[in-house]
């Protein structure tokens, strides 16, 4: 292609913020009686009926932004063209958007929605800017209501039915047990903690989250400085603090909250 890197994000955050318009404006009429209703149902089922190549064309796009030259080999990546952080934002907020929208229809796009997850929230994750961090966490806060099987287990394989509330609390104690094991891998600060760590640990095993967990205790381990290593630590202990305080807005508030 002839676009460069900025002409492609334009490109991606337009599309995200048209996508994010349309979804909110039927949830909008949703509501309404008489014409407007009738055209809302009409257009939820057309959206509906398309949004499995949505849905892939958004993880497609946050792949793009994200494992490009100059960010694949960073982590956490510390720079990123300020285009890319607009559209990578634009992704999450037209994600987010439609599988709040959508809910449980989206219950048979599992295999598109571990590339939404796997690139909107734990890639997007390592990126050192905040506003990325919370759209993100609000990403991974509204996965639960598709109801799609195995977003919690990295096997992609997963053939159980679990209910949204069942996905939600397997998300927010995943990421819990990802304090517990962090903290006790980077700072051993005694023994009570140690066993904690031990049986978080346990309840990982076999979870997307012992492969983030795995991940973020290595990068701390290869940092070259005492600076570094806090640097590395204090952002992924915000992070994990974002995700929790995301899923608690949801369960509290109702998913129009982080929207």
């Amino acid at each position: 292609s002839k676009l460069g890197t900025q002409d492609h994000c334009l490109l991606i955050l337009l599309a995200s913020d048209l996508c994010t318009s349309i979804s909110q404006f039927i949830r909008q009429q949703q509501t309404k009686k008489g014409a407007a209703g009738t055209c809302a149902a009409a257009e939820l089922e057309l959206l509906s009926s398309q949004a499995k190549p949505l849905l892939n064309g958004m993880a497609k796009s946050m792949e793009l932004i994200l494992m490009n030259d100059s960010t694949s080999d960073q982590f956490p990546v510390a720079q990123m063209d300020k285009v890319a952080l607009l559209a990578l934002k634009g992704c999450h907020r037209a994600a987010t958007s439609l599988v709040s929208l959508l809910g449980n229809r989206l219950s048979r796009a599992s295999t598109v929605l571990h590339r939404v997850a796997a690139f909107g929230v734990w890639k997007s994750l390592a990126v050192l800017d905040s506003d990325v961090i919370q759209s993100a966490a609000m990403l991974n806060a509204i996965l639960p209501l598709a109801c799609a099987s195995g977003l919690t287990d990295d096997k992609q394989n997963h053939q159980g039915k679990t209910s949204s509330s069942d996905q939600w609390s397997e998300s927010l104690l995943g990421t819990v047990a990802m304090v517990y094991v962090i903290l006790q891998a980077a700072v051993p600060i005694n023994a009570g903690l140690e066993d904690r760590a031990r049986q978080h640990e346990s309840q990982l095993h076999g979870t997307i989250y012992k492969d983030a967990a795995d991940l973020w205790i290595q990068r701390i381990g290869l940092a070259e400085s005492e600076e570094e290593r806090s640097m590395i630590l204090l952002h992924c202990l915000d992070v994990l603090e974002t995700l929790i305080t995301s899923l608690l807005s949801l369960e509290a508030l109702g998913s129009h909250s982080l929207l």
